[in-house]
């Protein structure tokens, strides 16, 4: 029973989430507290009720594995605040379930990194379409080559190769194959120049902001802070300021609800791929 209610609040809020996520590229505070809040009442209820301490034990681990983890893709830039806080939700809330070989925690975490590959990839994709026409003055005769036989050689491992084996080939081969035009897209697409009121705590800096050779904030790996905003709100105000570049992160919530229906549909998907490995291997012994 308390499984189920687990996932039920997950998918909730993780619909909600995501649908903030797409629509504002943040993920409100309070979304992220409901779910360590009710993680931590529910896991204690649970533990009260049945006495298994497998219920609680994982939590810490889970939340020290995902939270080290989430921490250092902020670090790179690559998440957000809001994605790390979701997480942090999430370590607890999924730490430990009576079903599956592995911790749940597990099975979802590995289950996001090939799925947010995946979406990471896509959403690039998207973006890059969107903006065709500007995207076309950088590609030459070859790429319109490569690309159409990256796209047959993709269809091909589909039809060649068992699914799980398919799913990991393909994402190699278009990781390597499309990585150029992920840097153009990245540079060109996802790099802008932003007016100050719509600043949001955590948009990264591409550069320091300078006004006449004098540093007025520096550019961190953690990207703006409330302080910064609030500096760069009193220079618009006297009309010396009024953008900077910053660059547009891909909203990744939306991974973690996908994700976490993978993992209850079809379970680790790295481990299915290990066992067609192994049987495949089998079969010619």
């Amino acid at each position: 029973m308390f499984e189920i209610i687990m996932l039920i609040i997950a998918f909730i809020a993780l619909i909600l989430a995501s649908f903030h996520d797409l629509k504002t590229r943040e993920v409100p505070d309070y979304l992220s507290y409901f779910l360590l809040g009710s993680a931590i009442v529910l896991r204690l209820m649970w533990l009260v009720y049945t006495q298994n301490l497998n219920v609680v034990v994982w939590a810490p681990v889970s939340f020290s594995v995902l939270f080290i983890f989430s921490y250092l893709m902020y670090r790179a830039g690559q998440w957000g605040g809001g994605d790390v806080k979701v997480m942090m939700g999430l370590s607890v809330l999924l730490c430990w379930f009576p079903f599956g070989v592995l911790p749940f925690f597990v099975d979802f975490f590995l289950n996001s990194l090939i799925v947010g590959a995946f979406y990471g990839m896509i959403a690039v994709g998207v973006i890059g379409i969107m903006n065709y026409k500007q995207l076309k003055e950088y590609l030459n005769s070859i790429d319109y080559i490569l690309l159409p036989a990256l796209f047959i050689a993709t269809i091909l491992i589909f039809v060649l190769l068992p699914p799980v084996f398919a799913f990991l080939t393909s994402l190699i081969v278009i990781s390597v194959g499309l990585f150029k035009y992920f840097k153009i897209i990245e540079t060109n697409f996802l790099h802008q120049s932003v007016p100050i009121y719509k600043l949001t705590e955590g948009d990264w800096l591409l550069r320091d902001v300078r006004l006449g050779g004098k540093l007025i904030v520096k550019q961190r790996d953690i990207g703006l802070t409330e302080e910064d905003i609030k500096k760069l709100q009193r220079y618009e105000k006297s009309g010396r300021i009024k953008k900077v570049p910053i660059k547009v992160g891909v909203p990744f919530v939306p991974a973690f609800l996908i994700a976490l229906v993978v993992t209850i549909l079809f379970g680790n998907v790295l481990l299915r791929i290990m066992s067609y490995g192994l049987q495949f291997g089998l079969r010619f012994i």
